[in-house]
């Protein structure tokens, strides 16, 4: 039996261009996403207080409830203000990828 009978050597290489597939989508959708950020953080900073916007990270809708608030969260697991600094500076991009080694 040849090796592609058993899920051999073409089997992993047709997984590994599945992956690399993969990997090159969520780099596309990773940076359409990342330059759509700050028209949306834009558009929150300009909202009067009262309204109701759309967090420029998880388009989760919020009523603003300060002048300077601009995303939905700014503490914990699911920090908006942390993860939209972090992919918008590049300064900051690669420090958190340093600490997230």
């Amino acid at each position: 039996m040849s090796d592609s009978e058993h899920g051999g050597l073409d089997g992993l290489e047709e997984a590994a261009e599945a992956a690399d597939l993969e990997r090159m989508w969520d780099r596309e959708d990773r940076e359409r996403l990342r330059a759509a950020m700050p028209g949306k953080y834009r558009q929150a900073k300009v909202a009067k207080v009262g309204s109701t916007v759309q967090c420029p990270v998880c388009d989760k809708p919020f009523r603003k409830r300060s002048y300077q608030q601009a995303f939905c969260s700014n503490k914990g697991k699911g920090n908006c203000k942390d993860t939209y600094w972090n992919t918008v500076s590049e300064k900051r991009a690669f420090r958190a990828r340093l600490y997230n080694l």
